[in-house]
């Protein structure tokens, strides 16, 4: 685990270890606490959640676990719950759930609801602490789809249509500063730098935003509230 100080420019320092080393993992925070959900062990999808206190640095600690065994799950929440958006669970086939966690306390994840556009690995999840919204990702025919769609985090139930992104794409990074979501990079047909942004308190389409350095996918984002890296 790396970390930087957001308020200064510099590279990134050792902060300590997941308690796995796993790749395609969710992840989501708040002031206190960061947690990393699901991956890739090996070449098994695995269902364990950890987390840190962001304050100090030091090994991640066991939270509990996801629903199921999954990876590339979106990860995006509130200051007291989070939420993990669909993710792939063997290969050839994806879930639509949404798991939810406490994350001031320890323990499993428990249902939420499920996204309703179907199944959505690969996706990007943005939020402010009312409302999360699931970006972009692939379909259950692994095809990239541009939808946008939202929760309201205090409550449980399926997901609600928000508008569209700019192209259908895949494996972007995204983040939420209360008021705007940031969505950038991914995979369309090929690598794109496009960033583009929502209001995440009303319903509609993203707009341009700008571009990153180079067009890349599978990044990521998380920021303070006065922007994102």
């Amino acid at each position: 685990i790396d970390f930087v100080t957001l308020t200064t420019a510099g590279n990134a320092s050792d902060f300590g270890d997941s308690t796995y080393q796993r790749s395609e993992i969710g992840s989501l925070g708040n002031d206190t606490r960061g947690i990393f959900a699901g991956g890739l062990l090996n070449a098994d999808r695995i269902n364990v959640i950890d987390y840190i206190t962001i304050a100090s640095t030091g090994n991640a600690t066991d939270f509990g676990n996801l629903q199921r065994a999954k990876r590339r799950v979106s990860a995006a929440g509130s200051t007291t719950r989070g939420l993990f958006f669909g993710g792939d669970i063997n290969g050839s086939s994806s879930t639509n759930e949404i798991d939810r966690i406490q994350i001031g306390t320890t323990g499993n994840a428990n249902d939420f609801g499920d996204i309703s556009t179907g199944n959505r690995p690969d996706s990007v999840a943005v939020s402010s602490n009312t409302r999360a919204i699931c970006c972009v990702g692939s379909n259950s025919s692994g095809n990239a789809i541009n939808t946008l769609e939202y929760v309201t985090i205090a409550s449980l139930g399926n997901t609600t249509d928000f508008g569209d992104a700019t192209a259908a794409k895949t494996t972007a990074a995204g983040d939420g500063c209360g008021t705007l979501g940031i969505i950038g990079g991914g995979y369309t047909s090929s690598n794109t730098n496009v960033i583009e942004s929502i209001t995440i308190a009303s319903t509609g389409n993203a707009s341009d935003f700008g571009d990153l350095l180079a067009a890349k996918k599978e990044l990521g984002a998380f920021s303070s509230a006065h922007g994102g890296l």
